[in-house]
């Protein structure tokens, strides 16, 4: 049976940057410098009229778009379980939408994500599971590695008996636009047909 120490360093094997990671941050004011400096290098001026609230604007959205680094999904998930007994049936939740970006282009990515796990004693309440996608699709991504590290979490933290989830997603740097990914844990692998 796997430990929560397990879990942790799985987590750090499939390549997440957790909330606890130190990186130095620039201010707010250097962040909007920067949405300036991109203003001016795409040819804009960015103290032309309806510009000028556009640096803080920007900031504030990445705040909100990549705000999944400030969660630690295995905290999260790792509180607020209840312990069952004799928990014989799959949970699934299906179509929990998501946005996320792309890691190399920063490009969109939107889609939807289905799960699953056998719950072995441990059960997630449907809004934490919701939460533990926020926190993974709020940050930069790779679409291939972005439903492994769903599955990893609910399976380690949960010490479920296997589990799966599945991501339908498009993006508009790719040309084959629509995409879907399974990411399965434990030896339930290919049984995730009906997600």
């Amino acid at each position: 049976m796997k430990t929560m120490s397990d879990g942790i360093k799985n987590r750090e094997s499939i390549g997440t940057i957790m909330a606890d990671t130190k990186v130095s941050r620039p201010s707010q004011e250097e962040a909007e410098e920067a949405v300036r400096v991109l203003l001016r290098w795409i040819g804009e001026d960015p103290g032309r009229a309806g510009l000028g609230r556009t640096p803080t604007r920007v900031v504030s959205a990445y705040g909100d778009w990549f705000g999944g680094y400030e969660i630690d999904p295995y905290a999260l998930l790792g509180s607020s379980f209840q312990e069952v007994r004799d928990y014989k049936r799959i949970v699934t939740l299906r179509d929990i939408d998501f946005s996320s970006h792309c890691e190399h282009h920063m490009a969109p990515i939107i889609g939807r994500i289905h799960l699953a796990y056998l719950p072995d004693k441990r059960l997630a309440g449907i809004s934490k599971l919701v939460r533990v996608v926020e926190a993974f699709t709020k940050r930069l991504q790779v679409q291939e590695r972005l439903t492994a590290e769903i599955a990893q979490c609910i399976n380690d933290t949960l010490r479920a008996q296997g589990g799966c989830s599945r991501r339908r997603s498009t993006t508009p740097m790719h040309d084959d636009a629509r995409r879907q990914q399974d990411g399965c844990q434990d030896g339930h692998e290919r049984n995730a047909g009906g997600l």
